[in-house]
């Protein structure tokens, strides 16, 4: 899948995310790391934004006519 490739850096950023939000002190967030999340998370947008554009423009949300898959 298209998403497929921000996965490991996604799980880390929820785990560290979980940890904040469950009270857990133990995580500094350096500014390298820091970076590194509003990057990825910038490129999930992006690549959300591609996505949604690509699904518009070809009317993936239009019901195939029944005869058209038959042909």
């Amino acid at each position: 899948m298209k998403f497929d490739k921000f996965k490991i850096n996604l799980d880390s950023f929820v785990n560290i995310r979980n940890s904040i939000a469950h009270g857990e002190n133990s995580y500094v967030l350096s500014i390298d790391n820091f970076e590194k999340y509003v990057n990825l998370v910038n490129d999930l947008i992006f690549q959300l934004q591609t996505e949604i554009e690509i699904y518009i423009t070809e009317k993936k949300y239009l019901k195939q006519n029944v005869t058209e898959n038959s042909n």
